[in-house]
């Protein structure tokens, strides 16, 4: 939307923290009926930042062998269809939560917006912890596919030791990213007003949804 910048991902951490958190709340407390509506609500927002589809797109992509095998063995088992269904929903529903909340989202954003919250140390580890495990997740999955796409497909276990040995040996780099991330000072290039009265306007419109 050219009259708003960022209009999803530059909602404060803060704000997106409580769209997550009742979400979450929400979703495991609703009907069938409350969770389409609150997913069709979900998907009309994204509308306002439509990369997110495609983020969305790609969760779903992920997510399709675990939907494949629960439906294989709630038909083994006999299980309700309904209540197949139902937890099929639930599950898609916190998948939008989730795109809504960390799709597009840069970490210098997080980290220049919960410094306050950073000031315990306990909840500095944990976001040290977390920053860390993306930077290693990322290292690994470039290091497998250079090296599949070097020994043309022909991965073994061997070569996945050699790429977590290569992941191993950025540990130092990675421990200095995350350190100065965690010193980012630049909130006010992150502050997105109008996008956060949009955060307010979506959390309202769920909770609303939610009592219908």
């Amino acid at each position: 939307m050219k009259w708003l910048n960022h209009p999803l991902s530059g909602q404060h951490f803060y704000l997106k923290s409580a769209v997550f958190l009742t979400g979450l709340a929400i979703g495991l407390d609703s009907s069938l009926r409350q969770l389409l509506i609150q997913l069709v609500l979900i998907l009309t927002i994204l509308i306002f930042e439509p990369k997110l589809y495609l983020s969305l797109l790609n969760a779903l992509k992920k997510m399709l062998p675990f939907f494949a095998g629960y439906w294989v063995f709630a038909t083994l088992f006999g299980q309700e269809f309904l209540t197949t269904v139902f937890f099929s929903v639930q599950i898609l529903y916190l998948i939008a939560v989730t795109v809504y909340v960390l799709g597009n989202v840069k970490m210098e954003q997080i980290a220049s917006q919960s410094r306050w919250l950073r000031k315990w140390k306990p909840v500095n580890s944990l976001f040290y912890y977390l920053f860390a495990t993306v930077f290693f997740t990322r290292s690994f999955f470039a290091e497998y596919k250079k090296m599949k796409l070097g020994k043309e497909n022909n991965f073994s276990l061997a070569q996945l030791l050699d790429v977590l040995a290569n992941v191993s040996a950025l540990s130092p780099q990675i421990s200095n990213l995350v350190t100065n991330l965690l010193k980012f000072e630049g909130e006010e290039k992150t502050s997105n007003p109008q996008a956060n009265y949009l955060g307010i306007f979506f959390l309202a419109l769920l909770v609303i949804v939610h009592g219908l």
